[in-house]
C-alpha cells in the first residue's frame, strides 16, 4: 500500500514538472522572433510609421504567425509610442477568451535612425487556446 502511494506521488510530480517546462518554453519563444522582426528593415518601418490605433502591418502578423507554427498558440500584437518622459502602459486591451493557462508577452523598442521620428514599443503576447 505505501509503495503504492509512493509511485502515485512521484507520478504527479513528474507530470506538473512538464507542465511547468512546457508554459516556460512558451515564454521563450518570442525573443528570437522580436530580434528577428528589429533586423528587418522594411518590418522596422512598417512599425515606426504605425499611428496609434491603426491596423497592425500585415507583415508582422505573418511573421510571427510562420515562426509560432503551431496551431494552439495564438498571438496579439500591440504598437505603442515610446517617451522616456512619459512611460506609456502597452496592454493586450482586452483579455482573450479561448485562453489555457497564462498570457506570456515580451516586448522591444524600435527605434528610428531620424531623430525627429517617434520611436516605438513592439509587444508581443502568446497564449495557449483552450481549443
Amino acid at each position: 500500500m505505501i509503495a503504492i502511494i509512493i509511485i502515485l506521488a512521484a507520478l504527479v510530480l513528474i507530470a506538473s514538472q512538464r507542465g511547468e517546462r512546457e508554459e516556460a518554453n512558451l515564454a521563450e519563444l518570442l525573443p528570437p522572433i522580436l530580434e528577428e522582426i528589429a533586423a528587418s528593415e522594411s518590418l522596422r518601418q512598417s512599425i515606426l510609421s504605425y499611428t496609434t490605433g491603426g491596423a497592425i502591418p500585415t507583415g508582422l502578423d505573418t511573421i510571427i504567425e510562420s515562426r509560432l507554427n503551431n496551431p494552439s498558440l495564438d498571438f496579439e500584437v500591440k504598437i505603442c509610442d515610446f517617451n522616456l518622459a512619459e512611460p506609456v502602459q502597452c496592454d493586450i486591451g482586452t483579455s482573450p477568451t479561448d485562453i489555457r493557462g497564462s498570457i506570456y508577452s515580451k516586448e522591444r523598442v524600435i527605434t528610428s535612425p531620424v531623430q525627429d521620428e517617434q520611436n516605438k514599443i513592439l509587444k508581443i503576447f502568446i497564449w495557449r487556446k483552450s481549443s
